[in-house]
């Protein structure tokens, strides 16, 4: 199945956590396993953030005949951003549109791995570029719900994804529920190890609780790096 990963993003100029490194670190990360997942491109959908390359980013609702080289950002040109804990229609803009561009380009299958999620078992990039069906998530064992930070759309669930898109656009993108609530996944896969590690309290319970698990980690996530934090090799 032809394949692209995408994240949202909102590249902001002075940020400690949304500046360009962030990107340039799942982009240096997936970059080199494009063809593990059976993919062919890495894809931005940036909330009009105030730091692009102009030349890579297009107005609202433009997508060029032929994809651009990956990786490649689509800026939109007024921001939404996040009004509220709870109100994210910045993220659900740029999440909603990748559907355009499995549709543009011809893409039957959508692979959504956000920002600050990085996956490193063998077992897991196999599963997901082995998935040619079904809408499906990882799970967090901390939360009990559905991690939305990883997630596959294959062709079969796309008119789900339009019906599901129209709801969400009628309403402004100011949805009064979270993501992990609301997303009609047909699968929900809790055999694969990994959580929000970036929160505290999320880590803490794996230690204390789920440490058997730690030991065949398949991915972790929320780990966002101050933007001025530099890996310096040992001579």
């Amino acid at each position: 199945m032809k394949a692209f990963i995408f994240c949202t993003s909102s590249i902001e100029k002075n940020s400690e956590t949304h500046d360009m490194s962030r990107y340039n670190r799942w982009i240096k990360f997936y970059e080199p396993l494009l063809k593990r997942f059976n993919a062919e491109h890495l894809q931005l959908i940036d909330d009009s953030g105030s730091a692009y390359d102009a030349d890579i980013a297009y107005a609202d609702n433009f997508l060029p005949d032929v994809h651009p080289e990956s990786p490649h950002i689509y800026r939109f040109d007024k921001k939404l951003g996040r009004t509220s804990q709870m109100q994210f229609p910045g993220w659900w803009r740029s999440y909603l549109f990748s559907i355009e561009f499995a549709r543009k380009y011809g893409y039957q299958k959508i692979i959504h791995i956000e920002s600050d999620f990085f996956i490193f078992s063998d077992r897991l990039i196999d599963f997901i570029a082995q998935l040619d069906s079904g809408w499906t998530s990882l799970y967090s064992i901390f939360y009990d719900h559905p991690e939305t930070a990883i997630q596959v759309i294959c062709q079969d669930q796309f008119s789900n994804f339009d019906d599901f898109k129209k709801q969400i656009v009628t309403e402004d993108y100011m949805i009064e529920s979270f993501a992990e609530k609301i997303i009609p996944f047909t699968n929900i896969e809790t055999r694969f190890n990994g959580d929000r590690f970036g929160e505290e309290l999320v880590l803490a319970a794996w230690i204390d609780r789920y440490r058997h698990r730690m030991q065949k980690l398949d991915y972790f996530g929320q780990i966002i790096l101050p933007a001025k934090l530099q890996v310096h090799s040992r001579s």
